[in-house]
């Protein structure tokens, strides 16, 4: 019973994972992959209305991302409204980090990693939950 929730636990974890790393540079020497622009290619210092605007793209496919596996595994409501909260909590507490990488009106390389390794740490709770 539990096996669904921590698959949906597990999807959400990989989501909030990826999303602050596709916000960061692509290595130069990698070529993007089909279908993607070369507006990935981030170059710090950025705005913080550019970087809320990438960080919010990311985190709208990523809500998009938990109902279509909310859908897919056809949670029961109660389990589909725990991975809602758990995930809204996460979401929370990357916004509020941005807010902090944001407050000066610039973004560095270093301001957008700890937006990434908060949202490792999240990932890894999540994992375990």
């Amino acid at each position: 019973m539990r096996v669904p929730l921590l698959r949906s636990a597990l999807a959400l974890g990989a989501i909030l994972c990826a999303l602050p790393a596709a916000a960061f540079a692509q290595s130069p020497s990698r070529a993007a992959p089909a279908g993607v622009t070369e507006e990935r290619d981030a170059k710090f210092p950025m705005t913080a209305a550019d970087f809320r605007e990438r960080v919010s793209a990311h985190l709208e496919k990523a809500r998009v991302r938990i109902e279509e596996h909310i859908t897919a595994r056809q949670l029961p409501q109660d389990k589909a409204d725990e991975v809602r909260a758990k995930f809204r909590q996460a979401i929370a507490k990357i916004n509020a980090k941005v807010d902090e990488a944001c407050a000066d009106g610039t973004v560095t390389k270093e301001e957008a990693d700890a937006v990434h390794e908060l949202s490792h740490a999240l990932l890894h709770h999540l994992r375990h939950d």
